[in-house]
């Protein structure tokens, strides 16, 4: 009962963030310079059609009044038009999240197996030559950008040994199975269409890796100094001293207890993937969100700027809630308080 009280209160402040942010983003994207009713109809443009369009989007009238207007198209479902592709945001957004999303999971789930098989290794073989040469390569892994990361990636696997494709998420030969979920891997297996899911596997390999390897090796550390830590603990003691053997203390009485911090970094890292993901998309030709909305942010394309940064904060607070969760399920003493 205390626990769902708790997770009624967390879901009542997120509320409350997801409204400051819509007010945050929507005052940045019309106090930055230019005039967008002029950038999406050219310069070519008449005033009248600038002056019609300007009129449709209030933007002659004050920030609060704007305001009012789209609070009130989003509670009737509508994100406005985007001035760059002339399609409903929302349309937009359905069409470019499922790519990110699923390039997010991917890279997700190579983060938290490795990491999680670094910070054992680290710590079975703490302060020999294995550790030190692990922490020493993930040093170099979390201070080298993941597009730089990518395109080394692109260089090796895919022009020199062309063991795996460069760009887009399916190659054209390849019949796409029916879009249910959006998630290319998800839809093939739904479908029975195996040749589609390796293929799509193949494709999600080196962005997935490219997105996930900085915060692999950060998350790595900190596995390895939270199980160094409890490694110290009186329980441990206890149970090397009725002779457990050192394998099955570490992963079954070290390894949960040791995950409480790797796993609130873990939901940081997924949440800012979403919008960290461009230069990996670029790399790619990945067609993800965080690349439409760069894009729209370069052609101030108000609606589609504020629609992009709300959807990515709401992923975030959903992620957060679901960290709250699974720490809860981590340290019951979370759940008691």
């Amino acid at each position: 009962m205390e626990f769902m009280s708790f997770l009624v209160r967390r879901v009542a402040y997120s509320i409350f963030v997801l409204i400051g942010l819509s007010m945050l983003i929507f005052t940045i994207v019309r106090v930055m310079p230019g005039d967008p009713a002029r950038l999406a109809l050219g310069a070519r443009a008449t005033k009248e059609a600038v002056q019609e369009l300007r009129d449709r989007m209030h933007l002659d009238e004050s920030l609060p009044v704007q305001y009012y207007h789209w609070v009130k198209d989003v509670l009737q479902g509508k994100l406005g038009i985007s001035l760059w592709t002339r399609r409903e945001v929302s349309i937009d957004i359905s069409r470019f999240l499922p790519a990110t999303l699923e390039l997010v999971l991917f890279a997700a789930l190579i983060e938290a197996d490795v990491r999680i098989l670094l910070g054992v290794i680290g710590t079975r073989y703490r302060n020999t030559w294995v550790d030190n040469t692990l922490r020493v390569g993930t040093y170099f892994a979390v201070a080298t950008p993941a597009f730089v990361v990518a395109i080394f990636l692109s260089l090796i696997f895919g022009y020199m040994l062309k063991v795996l494709p460069i760009v887009g998420r399916l190659d054209p030969s390849v019949v796409a199975p029916p879009v249910r979920t959006g998630l290319i891997t998800v839809d093939a297996l739904i479908s029975g269409n195996f040749t589609a899911f390796i293929d799509a596997l193949k494709h999600i390999i080196m962005p997935a890796i490219a997105l996930s390897l900085g915060g692999m090796a950060q998350d790595a550390r900190i596995t390895r100094s939270s199980m160094s830590d409890n490694l110290l603990k009186e329980y441990i003691a206890v149970e090397r001293a009725q002779g457990i053997p050192p394998r099955v203390i570490n992963l079954k009485y070290l390894l949960k207890p040791s995950l409480i911090a790797p796993v609130s970094v873990l939901g940081l890292d997924i949440a800012s993937m979403l919008g960290n993901a461009f230069m990996v998309e670029l790399v790619f030709g990945w067609p993800g969100l965080s690349q439409y909305g760069v894009e729209a942010a370069l052609r101030k394309d108000l609606n589609a700027v504020t629609g992009v940064v709300l959807v990515i904060g709401l992923v975030y607070l959903t992620i957060n809630i679901l960290v709250d969760i699974t720490v809860a399920y981590l340290d019951p003493r979370v759940r008691l308080r």
